[in-house]
């Protein structure tokens, strides 16, 4: 079986997280798709940064979506991984868009919940995608389903991604994913290891499985053998399709 490798944030094991560094490492290893986290600064730009504060990978109490575009991105969020990454930038989701024009497949997108999108701010986002022709090889997914759902009513042809944290709300998710249809259901690995069954009621519904987030070979072969073909790794970039899955 062939996966599709989909680098977490980048290649974050050997870079700083959703930087420009971890996203040209997964290309450079080899990765098939790219997911990565897409938040607004004060002024609405957007920016690839997973937490809401900078505290973690910045050193700064500040939230992101109050924080001018100018000021974040003269910040330093290399530094924290390691020496020879001091000055990474945050960047911006355009710089991302021109770094990775040569990724094979698909870009995931984690619009986080910790910032309002105006209708004119979704178009905006829609139209750069559209532009620098990523509308069909992008999945938009999202903890905020109103989000999510104002996207398909601007375009059918952008993927959604529903994304599921417990069993619990797996079929939930299943059946809004089946009716919206164009869609992944995006599942943490563990549920679908416990409840192999969602598995099978998946690909009754013709939705395909997204496994977040796997850094082991045996998970990953356990993962196949249930028929999950495309897997967020930080780690087994560049093994899971060589000898990962021939040993």
């Amino acid at each position: 079986m062939e996966f599709e490798v989909i680098a977490h944030r980048g290649f974050s094991a050997i870079a700083p997280e959703n930087t420009l560094a971890a996203f040209s490492s997964a290309l450079r290893e080899g990765a098939d798709s790219i997911e990565l986290d897409l938040q607004l600064s004060a002024d609405g730009i957007p920016v690839v940064i997973h937490d809401e504060t900078l505290e973690r990978i910045a050193g700064k109490p500040d939230k992101v979506r109050e924080t001018p575009i100018a000021v974040l991105q003269g910040l330093d969020v290399g530094a924290w991984f390691g020496d020879r990454f001091a000055g990474e930038r945050i960047p911006t989701f355009s710089q991302v868009l021109a770094a990775i024009a040569s990724l094979p497949k698909h870009l995931y997108l984690d619009v986080k919940p910790h910032c309002d999108w105006s209708d004119r701010q979704i178009d905006d986002l829609l139209a750069l995608l559209l532009r620098e022709g990523w509308e069909t090889r992008c999945i938009i997914s999202s903890f905020n389903e109103s989000f999510v759902n104002r996207v398909r009513q601007r375009n059918y042809n952008f993927t959604l991604g529903y994304i599921v944290a417990d069993a619990d709300s797996y079929q939930q998710e299943l059946a809004k994913a089946a009716s919206a249809r164009n869609t992944v259901i995006i599942s943490l690995y563990k549920i679908l290891l416990a409840n192999p069954q969602l598995v099978e009621a998946s690909d009754r519904a013709g939705v395909e499985i997204v496994a977040w987030t796997v850094d082991d070979p045996d998970i990953v072969r356990q993962l196949g053998e249930l028929g999950v073909k495309r897997i967020v790794t930080n780690r087994l970039v560049g093994q899971i399709n060589s000898n990962l899955t021939q040993n």
